[in-house]
C-alpha cells in the first residue's frame, strides 16, 4: 500500500458512501459485545458507530485519517505505528477493503494473524470480487467509485486465491460470502486448530 496515498475510500466516488455502507453491514454480525476489536484500515472511524470504545483499537497507515478519527470519535483508541498494536490481544481483526492494496497479503494475513487472541480469535476481512474489475475500474473512470483506491489496488483476490495465500499461514477460512450481487465478498479467518 502507498503509505498516506488514500485519504479515505468512503469519499472520492458517488458511490463510496454506499459501499463503504454495505461493507459494514455485511460485517456487522461478526462482531460480539465486549470482544477486543482491531479494525485495520480503520479510515475515519466509521466503525466505532457499532462499537464499545473500551474495546476497540483503530488502525491506519494514513496518518491524516488517523487524526481525523481522534477529532470525531474522541472517546476511541486509534493509533498510525503498527508498532502501537498490542500482539496476540485481539477477539476480532475487521479488515474492510485493504488486503487488495497490500504487496503482499501473505506477510499481511501473518501481521494480523499476530494480533489474534487465541484460536477462537477471527480475522473479517472484504474485498472486491476481480470478476467485477472491469466494472469497478470503469466506475472509477466516472466518478462512480473512488479512483485513488482503484488506482491504489495491488491485486484482487477471489476464493482460490485467498486459499493460496493462507496456505502460507497458519490460518483457515471458516466462512466466505458475496454481497452487492457478487461484486464484493467477505472472508472469515481463523487460526487452525
Amino acid at each position: 500500500m502507498k503509505k498516506n496515498k488514500i485519504i479515505t475510500q468512503t469519499k472520492g466516488g458517488l458511490l463510496s458512501p454506499f459501499l463503504a455502507f454495505q461493507r459494514t453491514k455485511n460485517i456487522l454480525k461478526y462482531i460480539e459485545k465486549n470482544k477486543e476489536i482491531l479494525d485495520f484500515g480503520c479510515d475515519l472511524g466509521n466503525l466505532t458507530k457499532f462499537v464499545n470504545k473500551d474495546h476497540y483499537t483503530g488502525f491506519d497507515i494514513n496518518l491524516e485519517s488517523v487524526e481525523k478519527a481522534k477529532k470525531i470519535f474522541v472517546d476511541y483508541k486509534f493509533v498510525n505505528e503498527p508498532a502501537k498494536i498490542k500482539l496476540a490481544f485481539y477477539d476480532i481483526i475487521i479488515s474492510m477493503a485493504v488486503i487488495e492494496h497490500v504487496k503482499n497479503p501473505i506477510k499481511f494475513l501473518i501481521q494480523l494473524q499476530s494480533y489474534l487472541k487465541d484460536k477462537n480469535s477471527i480475522i473479517v476481512l472484504t474485498t472486491p470480487n476481480p470478476l467485477y474489475r472491469l466494472i469497478h475500474e470503469f466506475g472509477s473512470l466516472i466518478k462512480l467509485f473512488s479512483t485513488e483506491a482503484s488506482e491504489d489496488h495491488e491485486e484482487l483476490i477471489n476464493l482460490k486465491k485467498m486459499k493460496q495465500i493462507i496456505s502460507h499461514t497458519e490460518l483457515q477460512i471458516v466462512n466466505h460470502k458475496y454481497f452487492l450481487f457478487g461484486a464484493n465478498q467477505v472472508f472469515v479467518l481463523k487460526k487452525k486448530n
